[in-house]
């Protein structure tokens, strides 16, 4: 199910599934690069296994921790234009009063920027925080309108 490394979590990535990474005395469930979609990849994924004690079976893999809770250390996701179209057409741009929206992937962030129905051009960030409910919600940071608009940049 996977092999044990002694490279960090965002290190190079060796074989395919998980792969239980020991690194800076702690211990590490990593996913190497796969595909999520079309257009998608993740290309590394580390979640930091809280609690374990030295030593302890090497051998066992990362199976042995299926049923721990870790703590997100590191998520690296890419995606082609394509993909990032495709997400945008699915959207119902005029219900959320934007008549037009382009997204593109940042270190750490999705820029958004577009037009609103009334002409002005805005830009946004969207960044991806890790929830306490097991999840990612994204959080909109620096509305930015470039011209009068309906609405003022904090409600964008």
């Amino acid at each position: 199910m996977g092999e044990v490394e002694s490279g960090g979590p965002g290190g190079p990535a060796r074989g395919a599934g998980l792969e239980l990474v020991l690194e800076r005395g702690g211990a590490y469930v990593a996913l190497a690069r796969q595909p999520l979609g079309p257009g998608v990849v993740v290309e590394s994924l580390a979640l930091e296994v809280p609690g374990v004690r030295f030593p302890f079976d090497v051998a066992a893999g990362p199976a042995q921790f299926r049923d721990r809770l870790g703590v997100l250390d590191r998520l690296e996701v890419t995606a082609g234009a394509g993909a990032l179209e495709r997400l945008a057409a699915r959207l119902d741009l005029p219900a959320a009063g934007l008549a037009s929206l382009a997204l593109a992937l940042r270190t750490g962030f999705v820029e958004l920027s577009g037009r609103l129905q009334g002409g002005a051009p805005f830009t946004l960030r969207a960044v991806p925080v890790p929830t306490v409910e097991h999840g990612l919600a994204l959080h909109l940071l620096d509305p930015r309108l470039y011209g009068p608009a309906p609405v003022s940049a904090a409600r964008l």
